[in-house]
């Protein structure tokens, strides 16, 4: 009987965390921009990566409901995978997990390569403003970086909100990093990860189209930065 009762209890606990594993994390509050139409969901509830996830280096797979991606030493490049559409203001939700990996990113591109990125590691994240390519005399800018511990084993969310010049990251709804740049404020094509090292997990990603907000006021930034 006891056994049973044990099997039972272990049983229903099983199933308590799969149903919540499989639940859509929570829309978590926006600070400068108001969500608009989805423009993109993935729970990753199949057994490999949607068609939509142009996987163009590393190893990328579905494990237990998340995208894992791995980088791969003969590619000499870090992993990456791109999801294409058109889109100009938008807000990111995603949950991720480091497991190891050097660096990682959420990436936003145009047809004349990178636009920005929030790099994530295992003490801090850091808006950029990315060198667009090879070819330009532009240089990459670091717009924030605030230290997190990152490198805990623990799942984080990321809500990123990128309108006109303005790119704006928070973590677990609590810490923010915010910067301003011209070169952010361009039509984009299409938003992916990077993963140096081995390896990241998301899940739960979501995009919408982003509005400002009517009230948001800049100086209020200063008491969610410190």
């Amino acid at each position: 009987m006891q056994i049973n009762r044990l099997l039972v209890a272990f049983s229903t606990f099983a199933l308590a965390t799969l149903v919540s594993a499989a639940e859509p994390a929570a829309d978590l509050p926006t600070t400068m921009s108001e969500r608009g139409k989805l423009l993109f969901s993935d729970d990753f509830a199949g057994d490999a990566p949607k068609a939509e996830w142009g996987q163009l280096k590393g190893k990328w797979a579905v494990v237990n409901g998340a995208l894992r991606g791995s980088e791969v030493e003969t590619d000499n490049h870090a992993a990456v995978t791109r999801n294409r559409f058109d889109y100009r203001n938008a807000v990111f939700q995603f949950s991720f997990k480091l497991e190891g990996c050097k660096t990682a990113s959420l990436s936003l591109n145009n047809q004349e390569g990178h636009v920005g990125r929030v790099i994530l590691t295992a003490k801090d994240f850091t808006v950029q403003r990315d060198k667009p390519n090879k070819k330009t005399d532009a240089k990459a800018a670091k717009l924030d970086t605030k230290e997190a511990k990152l490198g805990d084993g623990q799942w984080h969310t990321l809500v990123v909100e990128v309108v006109s010049d303005r790119m704006l990251a928070k973590l677990d709804d609590k810490t923010v990093a915010f910067g301003e740049h011209a070169g952010l404020d361009v039509d984009k094509k299409d938003f992916g990860f990077t993963v140096s090292g081995t390896s990241l997990l998301v899940k739960n990603v979501r995009v919408w189209e982003a509005a400002p907000k009517k009230d948001f006021d800049k100086k209020k930034l200063v008491a969610l930065r410190n």
